[in-house]
């Protein structure tokens, strides 16, 4: 955690001296609700503590009080995007946008199964939703590795092995969406994992472009050449598992 943190410090200060505000948040594991219970837990107090001390040119936005276990799948490791209200509340108040769910159109996937439904025996099927609204339906997407791809939902990946990859058929080492109901207006870029893909499609209202920056799949040192930085408010929003793990985000 430490040299992860350190390590998008250094990012921040190197990369990111032009760009305008950035934030740093968390995504807690589903075990953060049930840390109490398990046999050998893990110290969510103290990975926090790292960041704070070691990301210092980022403003820290905490999301463990604006999730519950219920608002993530339970055959699957991600969040629900329709549940991320509380989600979008508590980002929105730092960064300055206000978003409502109760807007969209809520497309329902009856019978998902999620990663863990693949690897295991009797893990059920359960209902997905996915939002959509005009500037979701209207949207362009610009798939670092999925040329053909240009829209914000790829049904047919719900019947692949990851069906999450639904949302922006999935991680890239860039992903950009364009809102084209806005003529112009702030950019905000993501540098996240998967659980940015989902939750990208909300913000696009807010925003004339969002473009996602997967540090697992394209070096740090090399973004700026596919990534104009300059101007653009920054997200960083990282799962436990990859900020416990330095070796998968590249710099």
């Amino acid at each position: 955690v430490e040299k992860v943190s350190k390590n998008l410090n250094s990012f921040a200060e190197t990369n990111l001296a032009q760009s305008g505000k950035v934030y740093f948040a968390s995504v807690p594991g589903k075990s953060y609700f049930i840390n109490g219970r398990l046999e050998k837990p893990f110290d969510y107090l103290a990975m926090n503590n790292i960041v704070k001390q070691n990301l210092t040119k980022a403003e820290i936005i905490d999301l463990t009080s604006s999730l519950t276990l219920e608002d993530y799948f339970k055959s699957d490791l991600h969040w629900r995007q329709e549940a991320l209200q509380n989600v979008l509340n508590t980002l929105g108040a730092k960064m300055g946008f206000s978003i409502d769910l109760s807007t969209f159109v809520k497309n329902t996937v009856p019978s998902f199964k999620g990663y863990y439904a693949q690897k295991t025996e009797g893990v059920l099927p359960e209902e997905m939703c996915y939002l959509t609204n005009s500037v979701t339906d209207t949207a362009t997407v610009e798939h670092f590795t999925e040329k053909d791809f240009s829209g914000i939902y790829n049904t047919s990946k719900l019947e692949s092995k990851d069906p999450y990859t639904l949302f922006l058929s999935g991680a890239a080492p860039v992903i950009k969406l364009i809102n084209n109901e806005m003529a112009e207006g702030e950019e905000l870029v993501i540098m996240g994992d998967s659980y940015s893909l989902s939750l990208a499609p909300l913000l696009l209202s807010e925003y004339k472009t969002v473009t996602i920056v997967d540090l697992r799949l394209i070096a740090g040192k090399i973004v700026n050449e596919y990534v104009d930085l300059a101007g653009k408010d920054v997200l960083m929003l990282y799962s436990d598992a990859v900020l416990n793990n330095s070796n998968m985000l590249k710099f």
